[in-house]
């Protein structure tokens, strides 16, 4: 019988993530292949998310890609993590990025956090409010969406205190 569960913790995910508390960690990402504020600005320095070598969406050449929404890109870190590593995901839950606007694509952050249900079943993820910081989407909904979503994981919902 498969449990799963959801808290919301008040922390770091990075320094949670480092420690071993999780099996994954996600965030979300714009197809501009700009990753340079926020928590998307910290996992790039920690665990590389904008670097075409471990990210191929990426490269320059997908900047600007609609198809990059709501795919999920993955990559394997052994050094981290509980058992067998971290796995850091990158979700592509926006198209543009910027605080003019609502940039926060509701049905991208479905289908990812659908994918990552299927991909890490039974496995210890480590979230923060995926687009309700800079991206601008309602924090209600976007809890909705991931207790909807995520029924097979066990979710810890990280809200950033240093």
């Amino acid at each position: 019988m498969l449990t799963s569960s959801f808290q919301e913790v008040d922390g770091n995910l990075i320094t949670m993530a480092l420690a071993g508390e999780f099996d994954v960690i996600a965030h979300g990402c714009n197809c501009q292949c700009v990753q340079g504020s926020g928590i998307a600005r910290q996992m790039n320095y920690q665990f590389g998310t904008n670097n075409p070598a471990n990210f191929s969406l990426e490269a320059i050449q997908y900047k600007g890609a609609i198809d990059k929404l709501g795919r999920v890109q993955v990559h394997h870190i052994p050094t981290y993590g509980r058992e067998r590593g971290l796995w850091v995901c990158n979700l592509y839950t926006q198209y543009n990025y910027g605080a003019t606007a609502v940039q926060l694509d509701y049905e991208a952050l479905t289908l990812c956090l659908r994918k990552l249900n299927r991909l890490y079943k039974g496995k210890y993820l480590g979230l923060p409010l995926i687009g309700g910081g800079l991206a601008g989407g309602d924090r209600d909904r976007i809890k909705q969406i991931m207790k909807a979503e995520l029924t097979d994981c066990h979710v810890t919902l990280v809200h950033y205190k240093p």
